[in-house]
């Protein structure tokens, strides 16, 4: 789906929509296969207890699924925007926002509003950010 048709002669791109929802799907499936992955290496660690898993997440899911979902925005939101001539910070932020967009719909479970309002601006700040990258580095380029 094309948003805009570029003008002839125009430096700007459409928006991307195939790679940014490619890069959706990737970021919640990186997500998952941590869940998994944490929850696999805590039973080898802590001998399969469930009860000492709930409690570690409990405690540390406040920071640790932001900080790896940001990290995964930011190299996601760069890939999507690297191609974007134009419009990097744009395709960047669009990253975020959809996958905010499908966290809410499929009825994400946040124990604050605290919590939730950190997951928004990690996410939408790395997200932008990877953009900007992508922009910074294009500029740079094309000065070369």
């Amino acid at each position: 789906m094309v948003i805009s048709e570029p003008q002839a002669g125009s430096p700007r791109t459409p928006l991307r929509w195939g790679r940014i929802a490619l890069a959706v799907v990737l970021i919640k499936l990186g997500v998952l296969v941590r869940e998994i992955v944490l929850a696999f290496a805590f039973g080898l660690l802590a001998g399969g207890k469930f009860e000492d898993y709930a409690a570690f997440k409990m405690k540390n899911s406040g920071w640790l699924g932001p900080v790896f979902a940001g990290l995964l925005c930011f190299f996601a939101s760069w890939w999507v925007a690297k191609g974007a001539r134009g419009r990097q910070i744009l395709h960047g932020t669009v990253v975020g926002v959809v996958v905010l967009l499908i966290e809410i719909a499929f009825g994400a479970r946040f124990r604050t509003w605290p919590d939730f309002l950190g997951e928004v601006g990690v996410v939408i700040g790395a997200s932008w950010l990877g953009g900007w990258v992508a922009a910074r580095r294009a500029a740079q380029q094309q000065l070369s």
